[in-house]
């Protein structure tokens, strides 16, 4: 598989930046695996989306969505569920270099915690360390 084809999702939607937004294009056409090198755990999963900028002014940013819930979707977000979440802020604001992605924003609501990070613009160290020799 080339970088190319890997560096872009077949279905992405154009959202305008706002929670409500972000929340109801989290949908299976725009789930992925950009962290591929990160396992994730249950009640975890990665989405791909698109941040219109200010009134359409500027061009559109790539947002990185990570998704935290229980692993049973009937479930409210729980003492785990924001161990997960926290675990992983606490890892971020510690480690400050420029090939870790920042967390841009967040979203809670009752049944799942989402951290917005910015896109890795060139792909993931994975993507370039595992691409095919031509």
């Amino acid at each position: 598989m080339s970088f190319q084809s890997w560096n872009h999702p077949a279905a992405v939607q154009h959202i305008v930046r706002n929670e409500q937004a972000i929340v109801d294009n989290l949908t299976e056409d725009n789930a992925t695996r950009v962290l591929a090198s990160r396992r994730t755990a249950e009640g975890e999963q990665l989405y791909l989306v698109y941040d219109q900028g200010s009134a359409g002014t500027s061009p559109p940013n790539k947002l990185l969505v990570k998704k935290f819930h229980n692993a049973n979707p009937a479930l409210q977000v729980d003492g785990n569920v924001m161990y997960r979440c926290n675990s992983e802020m606490f890892l971020l604001a510690n480690i400050s270099h420029k090939n870790i992605i920042k967390v841009v924003d967040h979203i809670q609501r009752e049944d799942a915690i989402m951290l917005i990070y910015e896109y890795p613009v060139h792909g993931s160290l994975r993507s370039w360390l595992h691409q095919p020799m031509d």
